[in-house]
């Protein structure tokens, strides 16, 4: 047997099998859905199960996602250059949603033509709709046409996204970037600090606190993508990640403004002892500017508090009774303090 399995949240699975014999693969939603199917023989099986209707997320959570596509149209007998935006909102969180408020900033320059759903609320900079439910696993569409017509560089359109349940609320946004000036003469300065410590009131968790700083004259949409290193898992963070998977977190900022430092914190959980490095990547781009900019910071935490220790996966050294407690210092140099007896060392 030969399988390979990717869970992709709690609705979602992919597996890919080789196999000689008996195998069987099951699907349940309880009192939905059970798909049970059974082979016999020698088969290579490739299976995509979603669920939908049911959360990939078990929190309240939303995604929204947005999509540009320039075109070249005729409008009122006037050669026009518009750019039609998809704004696609989907709660794959556990709890329904109502209202949904969806805010469209435009890019500089840019004016409203029309849009798929009437805004409640209309200025010459921004686009309210507002959305009366959104059960789990429901999602909504909205199309969005912008005059584009004129001199532009790059067109940065933003979208922010609140859900209301019961007293509380859950926020998501992201952005479109089209360049036209893809050679911009000048990338945006952005700066980004990662500074990690092990919590004293738990030492098995870690604190993490990133720290952006827009050093650009004009405001900055930033695309912040945590990488969390084997061993530790997210358990919470002053700003909700757009998305997180065991092994990343993404967050994006919308609106630092020029000179404006913002930071972001957030815990996670070791498994056992040992020392982490952690990477993020920053993507920023400035709002009726050119040229993106990109940027990286690491940190390194040493943690030492776990009590019961999972082990680690991957290859382990047998447990052959070896006495590895001994250390060979400065082997080169001939010193043999805390040397265990043997013929490493120069005599």
């Amino acid at each position: 047997l030969k399988k390979d399995t990717e869970a992709q949240g709690l609705n979602a699975m992919k597996s890919e099998a080789e196999f000689s014999g008996q195998s069987r693969f099951r699907a349940v939603l309880k009192d939905k859905v059970d798909l049970d199917q059974e082979y016999y023989a020698t088969y290579k099986v490739k299976r995509e199960t979603v669920l939908t209707g049911v959360s990939k997320y078990d929190l309240p959570h939303l995604t929204v996602s947005k999509v540009g596509e320039p075109r070249d149209v005729v409008l009122d007998g006037v050669d026009t250059t518009l750019v039609e935006y998809t704004i696609r909102v989907e709660n794959d969180g556990n709890r329904a949603l109502g209202p949904v408020y969806v805010k469209d900033l435009f890019p500089p320059g840019t004016l409203y033509i029309n849009a798929s759903v009437k805004p409640y609320l209309l200025s010459s900079s921004s686009a309210n709709w507002s959305l009366t439910h959104l059960g789990i696993g429901s999602a909504s569409t909205i199309v969005l046409r912008l005059n584009t017509t004129g001199d532009l560089d790059s067109l940065v359109n933003r979208v922010v996204v609140t859900g209301i349940y019961g007293n509380k609320s859950v926020v998501a946004s992201n952005y479109s970037v089209i360049e036209y000036d893809w050679l911009g003469c000048c990338p945006a300065e952005m700066e980004v600090v990662k500074e990690a410590r092990v919590d004293p009131d738990s030492p098995s968790d870690v604190d993490y606190r990133i720290t952006i700083e827009n050093r650009a004259d004009k405001t900055m949409v930033v695309n912040v993508t945590d990488l969390l290193p084997y061993g530790l898992e997210y358990v919470d963070s002053s700003l909700d990640p757009v998305d997180f998977t065991s092994r990343s977190l993404w967050w994006i900022l919308t609106d630092l403004a020029p000179g404006e430092m913002r930071s972001i914190d957030y815990s996670a959980r070791a498994r056992w002892n040992g020392t982490f490095v952690n990477s993020v990547h920053v993507e920023g781009y400035p709002v009726g500017g050119v040229g993106g900019s990109t940027v990286e910071a690491s940190a390194t935490v040493v943690v030492g508090g776990v009590t019961e220790p999972e082990q680690k996966g991957g290859w382990q050294p047998p447990d052959w009774g070896f006495d590895r407690s001994a250390n060979i210092s400065d082997v080169e140099g001939g010193s043999k303090t805390d040397c265990a007896n043997c013929d490493l060392c120069p005599k």
